[in-house]
């Protein structure tokens, strides 16, 4: 694979094995050029085995020339001397040294001082010039198109000697020098010597001429440094001279002048994927183009050139067609702008913009971001971090940070390199989605899905469960998900935030505050109540007798879930605030009577002697202080109820 300019994206030329080749499709059945299956059978254009040409065959020798009459075949007038080259129609002298035309039979007339001349390549007709260090002769004229700067051109001829005569031709050796001429105007130069050093040298060929020899062809190739309307061309003023001759003499013939890219069969390529190729193919005269995209014709690519837009990946072939038959040219272009198919253009990660793309590695592992498959190094290949291609940051970037994904080893912003959210270890990142909800924990901001950003829980374990807290819903285990805590201000990674003895899951049950450890401010904790006297943490007298839970508890140490804690008939919150009796004890005064039953009949609940001087069986006695004589009434009364008793 071969990097283009600029570390450019890799430009393949392949054989044209790319297409199928023998002869001329019978074109009643399969269009070679529409970009449709013609016959159904599944295959278009130059896929289809119907569809075939030849490859670089005779259609691309048929070149253009940029020189006009190229050949000298057509005259205004024969020739009757040399010196005539003007005769020809579009030649001049290009020089007041004058070059010579040979045409309707002329040479066989000047062979005294020429010699015999070989047969020309093309037609009966040719040019030629002399040369001495004093004296050179050039042969010159206008081209149909401007060479242009930047652009390489090549020209080729056919040269030859003749055997020579009395002073002309023979053996000869040296260079044959081709100028650029600004403009056209400039033709004929007022010069009888060299035009070295008075005009820019484009190219010179070194030739070795037998005199009488046949034409061979010989090639200039050249890139000029600034626009020319003419060219001439003549030997050097320092060519040798076959003994018994007065010049140096060359024949000229079959001139063909155009840019290189037209000469040869094959396809060239200039240019970049950030900003567009341009695919050159041969340019043969007198024939159509049709450009192909992996053997279907693209619609409207039928120049000899094609512009490939910015960012296009492709194989491209050229097809030339003259009516009668079609070439292929020998070669495909293969355009490709992501050298190791990561899903970013080789050129996108040529993140510093130097044109240097082996510069740039991210990951810092030896390997350039262009030819890294993972640029970030954080385990997910980048090519699953991308949309598309030749995008920034804002295309996929899903912390928002403006770093694309596929640079960014954090990709969701939580704080966890991608790499480390690969759960279950086995090296890929892409498969672990613990909360379930379809989106892979390197890209879900909340992994365990409890509400809480991942970057906002412990990287630990709270709970020892073996699980991460930004992997455990609960990561106290305290029945309540991290996420419902942080909404009710309760502690996530505390299992009992007010430290009253129930987690945060059980007051939720019981919808007590769990940030007050006493939610009725009985006195007692919400734990307390519910463990330990299973009092009702959420109403300060659970038993409604007046006495707060806590009162009963901490001051009175009666039984905050029972109203009358003596059963002696009286709440204990009577007894304490009321009556002064102790709650704990039924018969406070010890007389023998409950204290409810005291209370009820009008006694004291606190004298004893009271019970006992004025109940005896439920009766009612007299209220007189005890004494003898009130000892006696009673005892009068006892025999006298005796006594009734049993008259009944």
């Amino acid at each position: 694979m071969l990097k283009a300019t600029r570390y450019t994206p890799a430009l393949l030329l392949l054989a044209i094995a790319f297409f199928p080749a023998t002869t001329q499709a019978d074109a009643g059945l399969v269009e070679c050029a529409d970009g449709a299956d013609n016959d159904s059978d599944g295959l278009t254009d130059l896929n289809d085995s119907d569809c075939e040409c030849g490859v670089g065959t005779n259609l691309f020798e048929n070149i253009e020339s940029f020189i006009t009459n190229p050949s000298f075949e057509s005259y205004s007038a024969c020739p009757t001397s040399y010196s005539q080259l003007y005769t020809c129609d579009d030649w001049q002298q290009a020089t007041s040294a004058t070059s010579d035309y040979f045409a309707c039979g002329a040479e066989t007339s000047w062979g005294t001082i020429f010699g015999s001349f070989p047969s020309p390549p093309d037609g009966t007709a040719f040019a030629g010039s002399l040369t001495r260090s004093d004296y050179v002769e050039y042969v010159g004229g206008c081209t149909t198109e401007t060479l242009l700067s930047g652009e390489t051109y090549t020209f080729t001829m056919w040269v030859a000697a003749s055997t020579g005569g009395s002073g002309y031709g023979g053996d000869s050796s040296g260079e044959i020098q081709l100028f650029g001429i600004p403009s056209c105007g400039s033709i004929p130069i007022s010069t009888y010597a060299s035009l070295e050093g008075s005009y820019d040298l484009l190219d010179e060929v070194t030739v070795s001429l037998i005199g009488g020899a046949a034409f061979r062809e010989i090639t200039f190739s050249f890139t000029p440094t600034a626009d020319y309307e003419a060219v001439v061309f003549g030997g050097a003023n320092d060519m040798t001279i076959q003994s018994g001759s007065s010049y140096n003499y060359v024949l000229y013939d079959d001139l063909t002048l155009n840019t290189t890219r037209s000469f040869g069969e094959t396809i060239s390529a200039e240019g970049e994927c950030e900003t567009g190729w341009i695919l050159t193919g041969p340019q043969p005269t007198d024939v159509d183009f049709q450009w192909y995209e992996s053997g279907v014709a693209i619609a409207g690519a039928t120049a000899s050139d094609y512009v490939v837009p910015p960012d296009t990946e492709g194989t491209f072939g050229l097809r030339v067609d003259d009516g009668l038959e079609c070439n292929t040219a020998t070669n495909v272009v293969t355009i490709d702008c992501d050298a190791d198919d990561d899903g970013v253009f080789d050129y996108v990660e040529d993140l510093d913009g130097d044109g240097d793309y082996d510069n740039d590695d991210t990951d810092g592992d030896g390997t350039p971001n262009w030819l890294d498959t993972d640029d970030d190094g954080d385990g997910v290949d980048t090519a699953d971090e991308v949309y598309d291609g030749n995008l920034g940051p804002e295309d996929q970037d899903s912390d928002g940070d403006l770093i694309p994904d596929y640079l960014d080893q954090d990709d969701d912003g939580d704080a966890i390199d991608t790499i480390d959210e690969d759960v279950d270890g086995d090296g890929d990142p892409t498969n672990d989605d613990s909360d379930g909800d379809g989106i892979n924990d390197y890209l879900d901001v909340d992994d365990d899905g409890d509400g809480v950003d991942t970057i906002d829980e412990e990287i630990g374990d709270t709970d020892d469960d073996g699980d991460p807290d930004y992997l455990d819903p609960d990561a106290d285990d305290d029945g309540v998900d991290d996420g419902v805590e942080v909404d009710d201000g309760t502690d996530p990674t505390d299992v009992d935030s007010d430290d009253d003895g129930l987690t945060d899951g059980e007051e939720k049950d019981l919808e007590t505050d769990p940030l007050d450890p006493d939610s009725d401010d009985d006195g007692l904790s919400d734990g307390e109540e519910v463990q330990t006297w299973e009092s009702d943490p959420l109403d300060p007298d659970t038993d409604d007798d007046g006495l707060s839970d806590g009162e009963e508890v901490l001051e009175v140490g009666t039984d905050p879930t029972d109203s009358d804690s003596d059963d002696d008939g009286l709440e204990d919150g009577e007894e304490v605030n009321d009556l002064g009796t102790d709650p704990n004890n039924s018969d406070t005064d010890g007389g023998g009577v409950p204290d409810g039953e005291e209370v009820e009949n009008g006694a004291d609940p606190l004298d004893e002697i009271d019970d006992t001087g004025r109940y005896i069986g439920g009766w009612a006695c007299s209220s007189s202080p005890a004494g003898p004589s009130g000892s006696l009434t009673f005892l009068v009364a006892l025999i006298a109820g005796v006594l009734i008793a049993r008259r009944r």
